[in-house]
């Protein structure tokens, strides 16, 4: 997720990353919202666990973010 924009594709431009994988979670999520059911509505969290895409994108970021926090600055 960190390392993707930094990278250049075959045409010499900026690579970017899609959130397309967010999709699903994010309409279970909704659909947790409209649902009249209290206790169902409550776990509106729940579809971003559960999707495969929304767990390995929130896993991933989660890791490089660590990884980011520990490696040492290299700005100079």
């Amino acid at each position: 997720m960190f390392t993707i924009p930094g990278q250049l594709n075959a045409q010499g431009e900026a690579r970017n990353y899609s959130l397309v994988p967010l999709v699903g979670g994010v309409v279970g999520m909704l659909g947790c919202f409209a649902c009249p059911n209290l206790t169902v509505g409550g776990l509106w969290w729940v579809p971003l666990l559960l999707d495969p895409g929304c767990g390995l994108l929130f896993g991933s970021v989660a890791i490089f973010g660590i990884i980011s926090l520990f490696r040492p600055n290299q700005d100079s």
